[in-house]
């Protein structure tokens, strides 16, 4: 079984969680949007994060 290597990978992360935006751009991803975003019974800002290989 061969597994392809992706091409991307993308996620939302809460705004408010600086701390992991720090860490998963030390890694190599980068900020690509802000959204807000319905959850837990509310409209929160995310941020989406990227990295290409």
């Amino acid at each position: 079984m061969h597994l392809k290597t992706p091409e991307k990978i993308l996620f939302d992360v809460a705004k408010f969680n600086v701390r992991a935006q720090k860490l998963y751009q030390k890694i190599g991803f980068k900020v690509v949007n802000y959204h807000e975003q319905e959850t837990n019974g509310g409209s929160y800002p995310f941020v989406l994060m990227v990295k290409s290989f």
